[in-house]
């Protein structure tokens, strides 16, 4: 990282921290609650399928192909900064909005519930490599993960990962249904391109995105279905449409991070900027 990224990333850490002082943590008591609903047995089986397909892409692979890239064209956006998710810690995410968030009748589930049975949609902004897209296939049986990633270098890299994931490591999946994962290089802004507003869930590793691009992906997001779901790293979507489900302090390749699970309480609809009075109700 260079100066300035770092500058970027401190900063918005600070600000996580800062806004941390306002949440109270759960005791353990309800933390061996909310564990003993989870099925993380799941999760640990197909940990083995995520080591196997990343063996020959660890870390220094995603970050050598970002730094190329925004070297050669000069891009200094601390958006753009590279980091990975832990898959233990994204898969307990995907699994407790499966055994816990998206039971039927809890928030805005509905009666059916969300991803109480195969299919869905899962999207992830700013995918990188694509290693939360193949984190996300392997947990749930989802219809289609869909990755998209502006950088071309981190794309390519991806399709790589996608070749291994459906070539050696999918038939091993007991499962009667495919999931397609599909790898797109493009604008996370530009609905146009990928609308991932039809995700049941969408995940942002947003540590290192600033305040203008948390409200612009906060102003698309309320076009999601009401009971949908959004993980985020370090910062909640900024938006009264959002509820927040958790938030729990895990480790990820840069550090510990605050992860956040958001429910959507509102029915989909186009952004309105009479919504949002003030900076305070974000």
């Amino acid at each position: 990282w260079d100066t300035r990224n770092l500058l970027d990333y401190f900063s918005i850490v600070q600000q996580r921290q800062t806004l941390s002082m306002f949440f109270e943590p759960k005791t353990r008591a309800e933390e061996q609650k909310l564990a003993a609903r989870i099925n993380s047995s799941h999760v640990q089986a197909v940990s083995s399928s995520y080591e196997f397909i990343f063996d020959a892409f660890p870390i220094n692979f995603g970050k050598e192909l970002s730094k190329k890239e925004r070297s050669a064209k000069k891009l200094y956006a601390s958006s753009l900064i590279y980091g990975e998710i832990d898959f233990d810690t994204f898969g307990m995410a995907i699994q407790k909005i499966i055994d816990i968030y998206g039971k039927p009748g809890v928030g805005t589930s509905g009666e059916e519930g969300k991803l109480q049975k195969r299919g869905g949609m899962f999207f992830d902004l700013g995918s990188g490599v694509g290693k939360a897209v193949i984190a996300a296939a392997l947990v749930h049986n989802f219809d289609v993960c869909t990755g998209i990633e502006i950088l071309e270098e981190l794309h390519k890299g991806a399709e790589d990962v996608r070749t291994v994931y459906e070539t050696k490591a999918k038939h091993e999946l007991d499962r009667a249904f495919d999931t397609v994962v599909d790898m797109r290089c493009g604008d996370m802004l530009d609905l146009s391109f990928k609308n991932w507003t039809y995700g049941d869930v969408v995940f942002m590793n947003s540590t290192c995105f600033d305040d203008e691009l948390m409200l612009k992906l906060a102003h698309l997001a309320v076009g999601m279905r009401k009971g949908t779901f959004v993980i985020t790293t370090t910062q909640k979507l900024p938006s009264p449409d959002f509820e927040i489900c958790e938030y729990e302090m895990h480790e990820m390749s840069w550090g510990t991070a605050t992860i956040y699970i958001q429910q959507k309480t509102t029915d989909a609809r186009e952004y309105d900027s009479d919504d949002y009075d003030s900076e305070n109700d974000l």
